[in-house]
């Protein structure tokens, strides 16, 4: 079996995926994990998923403006954006965590360099939207 072959089956097993989700499947997730996948799928060559399906059910939840959808394709963040546009623009964190205090929960995602994805590295933090981005 050649080198190629061998690196996609082990993407697929490791991502769980198979390669389908049917529209009913996405219409159960929740927003944060639609635009995740939108975001981890989007722009990527050769990605085992198409990352329509995702944006289809974004639109249909009209779940970010045309501005919004320039700067997630860019993958672009900002202070003051939310969680799901945080998703959609840089895709599944890689590690997350949080803290509750009194006026709040704080909580921030790290998202290590990916070469399928420039830009997209470091820690957000959030509380209820982006307060800060550390690169």
């Amino acid at each position: 079996m050649n080198r190629i072959m061998i690196v996609v089956m082990l993407v697929a097993a490791t991502l769980g995926l198979g390669g389908c989700f049917s529209a009913a499947d996405v219409a159960k997730m929740d927003t944060v994990e639609v635009a995740e996948h939108y975001g981890q799928f989007n722009g990527v060559p050769m990605s085992l998923i198409d990352p329509k399906l995702f944006e289809g059910e974004l639109k249909k939840r009209q779940t970010f403006t045309d501005e919004e959808w320039q700067r997630i394709n860019s993958r672009e963040i900002k202070v003051g954006d939310s969680c799901e546009f945080v998703a959609a623009a840089w895709g599944k964190r890689n590690r997350a965590g949080s803290i509750t205090l009194a006026d709040g929960v704080r909580s921030w995602w790290e998202f290590d360099v990916d070469s399928t994805k420039p830009g997209v590295y470091g820690t957000v933090y959030f509380h209820g939207r982006v307060v800060a981005i550390e690169r």
